[in-house]
C-alpha cells in the first residue's frame, strides 16, 4: 500500500488530504474498475465516496496517465485501488483530490506531475485550483 499526504495551506486555513492505495497489473477487467485512461483503470469498490470525488481522482489521474503509461509496459493494464482517504471536512475541497492522487503517483513513478496553480481568494474563502 502506497500513502500520499497532499497539503496546502496560504491562509487561515488550508487543505490536508491522505490517501491510501495500492496499484497493480491484471488479466481480466472486473465489473468496478473505472476506465481512465487506455491501460489505466481506478477502483473505489474499498471506499465509500461521492459521484463528485471520483470525477476528481479521474481528473488526478489523466494529469499524469499518459507520462506513467510511457514509463512502463502499457501493453499490461493498470488498476489504482483506493484504498482509504482521510481529511477533516471542515478543511476540505474537493479539487485537492486531483493534486494528491498526481503528486502521489508522480512521486510513486519518479516523473514530473504538470502545474497546478492554487490560490487562495480571500473574498470567497476558497482556493482555486486551474488544472
Amino acid at each position: 500500500m502506497e500513502s500520499y499526504y497532499y497539503k496546502i495551506r496560504q491562509s487561515s486555513w488550508g487543505i490536508y488530504i491522505k490517501i491510501d492505495w495500492d496499484i497493480f497489473t491484471f488479466t481480466e477487467i472486473q465489473e468496478d474498475y473505472i476506465r481512465v485512461d487506455d491501460g489505466m483503470f481506478l477502483d473505489v469498490s474499498a471506499v465509500h465516496i461521492t459521484t463528485i470525488q471520483i470525477d476528481y481522482l479521474i481528473l488526478g489521474i489523466k494529469l499524469i496517465a499518459k507520462r506513467i503509461l510511457d514509463k512502463i509496459d502499457s501493453n499490461i493494464p493498470l488498476v489504482i485501488k483506493i484504498i482509504n482517504l482521510e481529511f477533516n471536512i471542515a478543511d476540505y475541497q474537493h479539487e485537492g483530490l486531483a493534486c494528491a492522487i498526481g503528486e502521489g503517483l508522480a512521486i510513486k513513478f519518479n516523473i514530473k506531475m504538470p502545474d497546478v496553480s492554487v490560490t487562495f481568494d480571500s473574498s470567497k474563502n476558497k482556493y482555486i485550483f486551474q488544472f
